[in-house]
């Protein structure tokens, strides 16, 4: 099966699956789908992602659906962000708590090192794949 892309005014891309019951050609979907002057291109479902960790990030490129490293990189900053919150909150409550507001100090403090690493990290990757791994 193949699919429909595009990139729309804002720069995203936009992704046009077929319904199982449509019977024209991908050309004719296009047509009806894509906003009128905008260039398409039509790629096999297997040229896609496996999994859409970076959605959001996916841009055309000479026909063919890349990753804007860039805004991936925004993407995995902000589940790290989401991450560090996770983390922090118990320990949100137990520095509210006189005799054990040392240790969640010390917790807290161990966290924000790992998260400066993993910041860092995502920083100086190259490519997609190395952004996996770090996350």
């Amino acid at each position: 099966m193949n699919r429909i892309i595009y990139e729309d005014t804002s720069g995203n891309a936009c992704v046009v699956t077929p319904s199982p019951n449509w019977v024209g050609t991908l050309t004719e979907l296009a047509v009806r789908s894509v906003p009128e002057g905008v260039a398409y291109s039509i790629i096999p479902t297997d040229d896609f992602p496996q999994d859409k960790l970076f959605r959001n990030a996916w841009k055309v490129s000479e026909g063919a659906l890349v990753t804007d490293l860039p805004k991936a990189k925004l993407i995995a900053h902000e589940k790290r962000r989401v991450e560090r919150a996770e983390l922090f909150a118990p320990l949100d409550v137990e520095a509210t708590i006189p005799s054990r507001a040392v240790a969640a100090e010390a917790a807290r403090q161990v966290i924000r090192n790992e998260d400066d690493a993993k910041q860092a990290a995502i920083d100086g990757v190259v490519d997609e794949d190395e952004l996996r791994g770090v996350m």
